[in-house]
């Protein structure tokens, strides 16, 4: 009876094994072949059009290893920073090396890249988040493990404790979530909607190189920053409100406590890159006035007050000039200047960029 159960059930898991894998709408079977070709056409000068589900680490490293030449300005961050673009340094070489849930392990790690290559830049701007030093604070502790042998590296030369034991299980665990996901209704759904977009609409879904700025979709820039896609850049002031809003309402600090061992690695880091020649600046990026007001009267902005005051400190002891500041106020952001409540337009980066010098 069990065998028949299983004999039965058979065709179905093949079907959606096959789907899932062929499909591949995140493209984690796909070796890297998505990334690099990704990399090397903003390497050779063309905007990318259509560009979803991607390794964003694996971007950064194909990238970099396709350098002759450093880039003068360096931008490290999380998803808050990708607004940042070579506009604003005058017509010196620049790359955004930000990636989306960005955690110290990836700042460590393309930073590394660069040095291995003896390509650092002369000038590294760091985007800092309230919560990068949160105790526990990564929702996907499994990302930076694709790009982890430029963080061993790194962590070597800064003379962090060795955790291989900890990072082996964390990468035994990003392959077991990557090989799930070949049984995953929900990944078969996705695939699914995939193929009617193709077959209804003739969408194709692979990056198009292009000279435009602007697509109906999310594009790279050549300089690496992002463009989002055209729902996000016409959304209404009042709805990007009603949504900052919300969030805030939803706002709940996991631990309020920073990690002290993620606050040594940080400052270690930045000792390696001083010490390598490397300025280095910290990046504060505002947050919509509606979900920082609301969590000032909630009394919820210990943790942005506590990291704030910890950058700034941190900064004035080594003499690094900070830019920006969690509170919009202080950057003379209003609400026009925000996608949604975690991440301003380019609007908001040239008022706080406007008196720089690089």
């Amino acid at each position: 009876m069990l065998l028949r159960k299983i004999l039965q059930l058979a065709p179905i898991v093949i079907v959606l094994i096959g789907v899932n894998y062929f499909v591949d709408p995140s493209h984690l079977f796909s070796k890297g072949r998505y990334e690099a070709g990704l990399a090397q056409l903003l390497r050779s000068g063309y905007n990318v059009a259509n560009v979803s589900n991607y390794n964003e680490r694996l971007v950064q490293k194909y990238y970099i290893s396709s350098l002759a030449l450093p880039n003068e300005t360096v931008v490290l961050g999380s998803s808050r920073s990708m607004q940042i673009g070579a506009d604003l340094f005058g017509g010196k070489s620049f790359f955004n090396n930000s990636v989306s849930d960005a955690t110290l392990e990836d700042y460590l790690a393309i930073y590394e890249m660069y040095h291995r290559r003896n390509l650092k830049p002369a000038l590294l701007i760091l985007e800092l988040d309230p919560w990068l030093f949160r105790v526990g604070r990564t929702p996907n502790p499994v990302y930076w493990l694709s790009i982890k042998d430029d963080y061993e590296r790194l962590a070597c030369r800064a003379g962090l404790p060795d955790k291989k034991e900890a990072q082996a299980w964390l990468y035994a665990k990003a392959i077991g979530l990557r090989y799930s996901t070949l049984i995953s209704p929900s990944y078969f759904q996705v695939a699914i909607h995939q193929i009617f977009r193709t077959l209804k609409n003739g969408e194709k879904f692979c990056y198009v190189p292009t000279g435009q700025t602007l697509d109906h979709y999310a594009m790279r820039l050549k300089d690496g920053s992002l463009r989002y896609g055209q729902a996000m850049r016409v959304a209404s002031v009042s709805s990007v409100r009603a949504a900052a809003e919300t969030e805030a309402f939803q706002y709940q600090p996991d631990v309020p406590a920073m990690s002290e061992t993620a606050q040594t690695k940080f400052e270690k880091f930045v000792k390696v890159a001083k010490h390598d020649g490397v300025r280095v600046i910290f990046f504060l990026p505002p947050f919509h006035p509606d979900y920082y007001g609301h969590l000032r009267q909630s009394g919820l902005l210990g943790e942005f007050s506590k990291a704030e005051d910890y950058y700034r400190r941190l900064a004035l002891e080594d003499g690094i000039v900070v830019l920006g500041s969690f509170d919009p106020q202080k950057c003379s952001c209003g609400e026009e200047d925000f996608y949604d409540a975690l991440h301003p337009k380019p609007s908001a980066v040239i008022k706080i960029f406007r008196n720089f010098s690089p």
